[in-house]
């Protein structure tokens, strides 16, 4: 063949060879709906003793309002553009909700989820700050969830994102359990704490096997084009941005739906598919895009810069409560872990019980759920921040003491049973026994842990104060008390000494392990977080632990990054109530100080007395209140007692 024959063949080869691959355009959403929105409802907004035909509603009719103002008209828009897709979060109460008054609402809902159309996403029964409880409350909330949605005829999802777009690496192994394999992590989260990454961030993360996304992040590669054409609360758009706060003014605004509706119209003719999430994911991996690692994270929500991380949550006062002094955080989240304790006390009893066929087997089942329903509503966020208002706070208090009364029921009919006049019951072993006299603490006085010269302060203003040690072998039972307040004053904060240069913490949904975290991994946008902390494990020094009983004080731990300190906070204390803080000092290995953590805060020792007399006979005596006296002590190691 001549040269320039060649020369030709090539040049007709080049002029026929594919084209590069044009950029591929996705517009997603994140619709997150919140029935409970406004828990407990807007009577006697915003003091809780106004009085305005506005906020003069109900639980029920704030819901009702969500559901047909702000929820239905997103349903209806996209149900009008058969090629558009939508991501739409929600609690499964929620469901339930349009199962019992809005049938036809859950009805386009259907329509839209069976035709592939909307994405429904959903991970929590109630929309619960779950990562400041144990993980066997998010799987009864799991159980719940799944009952609702199988009644529905609805399949949620593979993708995860949560109330107040909590996050945490323990989200990671309970997702894969539970059939969801694609996470939302919130662009602001993951800037908080990897700041100098955000601009970089990858179009895709890998954690454990699981696809991350950062949410709401918009970016442009040469392979791929991402913009989020919403992800905020649901209730907002179709409202032009109301709030379910404001009352029969929160009504659905056409103009701000026909301005939506025009911007996706246009950005689909700017070539934008109008996708779901995981159909982003799903074109990410078909086509190799890269999917590095996630850095590491430490729990968190969506907007960690506003709300001091999770302390709004746990500790912290917002604006309602400047006006108002109504937020009782701290008595809330403590109250729930009370409540959850006595509920899984009656598990433990009810199993028992029918294994020695003392009660028919199932025939607390009912009950049982009931209660657990009752306490995963209490659980709500909304409960404790970011600003709730006197209603929404007693919301939490009265569905803990709801559901802690459910748990007594139980306890009255079910321990005597047992025999007395105390029964033990070992909620980590399942084990069950009975004793002769009231337990007391082997722990005696001892001198002080800390110090001020450690780093150790105590500050309560307005209060006087008395701080109490107690010891056993490698183990420090410190208890903080304060009186009422003199003048109005809420604050109570506990300082620890922290000789370490990172963190040492159990994340939130894993109870097995705690994981070490150099300070120098993180890149923290204002030096300093608030973590939940749910089973109150925090590794302070070398082999040296610190546990919050979380019965007693769960609000956030505090660090800010170089102060070796570790803190303590609640702005939110009834100023008319005296205060118990309790902590532990444990020393010891990490698995040591894990089982003790996880024997105090997840699965304690309780005591009930019975005022039955002697060995249990008929098994037919009764407390003598009618109801029982039950005590979360110590494990049973730390006990005197005689059987």
């Amino acid at each position: 063949m001549k040269a320039g024959t060649k020369i030709l063949i090539v040049y007709a080869a080049l002029l026929t060879a594919a084209p590069a691959q044009a950029q591929e355009k996705f517009s997603l959403s994140m619709f997150h709906y919140n029935v409970q929105y406004v828990a407990g409802g807007l009577t006697g907004f915003p003091s809780g003793t106004d009085s305005n035909e506005t906020f003069d509603l109900d639980d029920d009719q704030v819901q009702d309002l969500i559901i047909s103002e702000s929820f239905e008209p997103v349903l209806d828009l996209f149900l009008a553009h058969p090629d558009w897709k939508v991501t739409l979060e929600m609690q499964a109460y929620m469901v339930e909700v349009m199962q019992l008054r809005h049938p036809g609402v859950l009805a386009k809902l259907k329509q839209l989820v069976d035709a592939g159309r909307a994405e429904l996403v959903s991970f929590h029964y109630s929309d619960q700050l779950f990562l400041a409880y144990p993980r066997l409350d998010m799987e009864r909330s799991h159980q719940l969830m799944n009952k609702v949605f199988e009644d529905a005829g609805l399949t949620p999802s593979g993708v995860v994102f949560c109330q107040e777009g909590q996050f945490g690496v323990g989200i990671n192994p309970f997702a894969a359990n539970h059939d969801r394999d694609i996470l939302v992590l919130p662009k602001n989260l993951f800037k908080y704490q990897h700041q100098a990454d955000y601009d970089t961030a990858a179009a895709l993360y890998d954690l454990d096997g699981l696809d991350i996304v950062i949410g709401a992040r918009s970016f442009s590669t040469p392979e791929v084009e991402v913009q989020w054409n919403n992800f905020d609360d649901g209730e907002l758009m179709a409202t032009g941005g109301n709030a379910p706060y404001m009352g029969t003014n929160f009504k659905k605004d056409p103009q701000a739906v026909a301005s939506y509706e025009q911007e996706l119209t246009d950005a689909e003719a700017a070539g934008f598919r109008i996708a779901s999430i995981s159909e982003y994911v799903k074109w990410a991996k078909a086509n190799d895009i890269e999917q590095p690692p996630l850095p590491p994270m430490l729990d968190g929500t969506w907007q960690p810069p506003s709300t001091n991380s999770m302390r709004r949550w746990l500790g912290g006062s917002g604006a309602v409560d400047l006006a108002y002094a109504c937020e009782r955080d701290n008595q809330v989240i403590s109250g729930n872990v009370r409540a959850r304790h006595w509920i899984l006390t009656a598990e433990t009893l009810v199993a028992r019980a029918e294994a020695q066929e003392l009660i028919e087997s199932g025939s607390m089942d009912d009950a049982l759920q009931e209660c657990w329903r009752t306490a995963l509503l209490g659980q709500v966020s909304d409960a404790t921040g970011i600003n709730p208002f006197i209603r929404e706070v007693q919301y939490g208090l009265d569905h803990a003491a709801s559901a802690q009364a459910c748990a007594e029921a139980i306890i009255s009919e079910v321990a005597p049973k047992i025999g007395g006049p105390y029964v033990w019951v070992d909620n980590l072993t399942g084990e069950v026994g009975t004793l002769d006299d009231h337990p007391s603490s082997t722990l005696t006085e001892s001198d002080p842990y800390f110090s001020a010269d450690d780093g150790f302060e105590v500050s309560s203003p307005g209060r006087s104060q008395t701080i109490d040690w107690k010891a056993a072998i490698g183990l420090t039972r410190l208890k903080v008390s304060v009186d009422a307040s003199s003048g109005g004053e809420r604050t109570l904060e506990v300082d620890f000494p922290l000789d370490l240069n990172g963190f040492y913490l159990t994340p939130g949904l894993v109870e097995e392990d705690a994981v070490y975290t150099p300070f120098t991994e993180f890149d923290f946008q204002e030096g300093r977080i608030s973590l939940p902390v749910a089973n109150g494990l925090v590794g302070i020094g070398q082999d040296l632990w610190l546990v919050k009983q979380t019965s007693s004080v769960h609000v956030a731990a505090t660090f800010v990054i170089g102060d070796g300190k570790v803190r303590f906070i609640d702005d939110t204390l009834d100023p008319d109530e005296a205060v118990s803080w309790v902590f532990w000092i444990v020393e010891g290995g990490k698995q040591n100080a894990v089982d003790f953590a996880k024997r105090v805060n997840l699965q304690p020792t309780a005591y009930i007395e019975t005022d039955v007399s002697g060995e249990r006979g008929c098994g037919c005596g009764q407390p003598a209140s009618g109801l029982p006296a039950l005590l979360f002590l110590l494990p049973l190691a730390l006990v005197r007692r005689r059987r």
